[in-house]
């Protein structure tokens, strides 16, 4: 008598390797082809501006916060830490987010340090009303 072979049982999991391939892939290629940069506090609330401005680029940036606290690449500094800092970097623009709550005075202090700097473009961020 001659000898049947058993058919194998299919799983439904078998179909599943594929979809997992696809994903690990995809999730890959997201990591290679995106771009990761430092963001501002989500605690700081900027102000709306009433011009149309082009879209800002936040490589490099300063936050000032309402209380008049300085953060540059994640760590506090004084007005002049900040001005020390910026000579040894070879930065032609540098954005300035402020909260909106900043005073006039406070502002004006992280100004001070820009003013120094003639081959500097500053930016400020607004958002949109």
């Amino acid at each position: 008598m001659p000898v049947i072979p058993t058919r194998r049982r299919t799983s439904g999991d078998d179909n599943l390797i594929p979809l997992i391939n696809i994903v690990f892939l995809l999730l890959i290629f997201f990591m290679v082809a995106g771009r990761i940069q430092q963001q501002p506090d989500a605690s700081l609330q900027v102000p709306a501006g009433s011009a149309a401005a082009e879209a800002q680029s936040l490589s490099v940036f300063v936050s000032l916060a309402a209380d008049g606290t300085l953060t540059y690449r994640d760590e506090v500094v004084s007005p002049a830490a900040l001005s020390e800092q910026l000579e040894h970097t070879g930065l032609k623009s540098i954005s300035v987010v402020a909260d909106r709550r900043a005073t006039a005075a406070q502002l004006d202090d992280l100004l001070e340090v820009f003013r120094q700097r003639t081959d500097l473009a500053i930016s400020l961020i607004l958002e949109k009303p």
